[in-house]
């Protein structure tokens, strides 16, 4: 079982935290352009792909439930670093990247013939980088074990 789980885990990670961790830059160049239907599209995928992140979140704590062999477990720091990162991206993922983009959205219709960058703008290039970095952080925390 424990097996399943760890390879269930590493497959969700890439399909699912991937694409988190890269489809809402997708969003900048399309809120420059001023093209709203793409930016509310891909605030669309961040929010499907932020959500079923959590199966990858609970397949990992499956996984080390299952796990008797390694001695891995919930006290160790790169497990709760892990988590703790995990929780902070999925949260600005969902309460701050989604919103900003679904506001740059509608300020676009609002004002499609307007120019620069719509409101929020940094705020979103800045979360959505933090989002990626934080994931980053917890691949490299899985594949270092420190």
């Amino acid at each position: 079982m424990f097996t399943l789980l760890v390879t269930l885990h590493v497959l969700f990670a890439v399909f699912v935290i991937g694409p988190l961790a890269v489809i809402p830059h997708l969003s900048l160049r399309f809120a420059r352009n001023r093209q709203a239907d793409q930016v509310r599209s891909i605030a669309t995928l961040t929010t499907v792909f932020s959500w079923a992140s959590v199966i990858v979140f609970v397949l990992g704590f499956g996984a080390l439930s299952f796990d008797t062999e390694s001695g891995v477990g919930f006290g160790q720091l790169w497990v709760w670093l892990s988590i703790v990162l995990y929780l902070a991206a999925f949260a600005l993922a969902f309460f701050v990247v989604v919103p900003s983009m679904k506001t740059a959205a509608t300020e676009i219709e609002a004002n499609p013939e307007g120019t620069g960058k719509p409101t929020g703008y940094g705020a979103l290039t800045a979360t959505a980088g933090v989002v990626s970095v934080l994931l980053l952080a917890i691949v490299v925390l899985m594949a270092l074990r420190p």
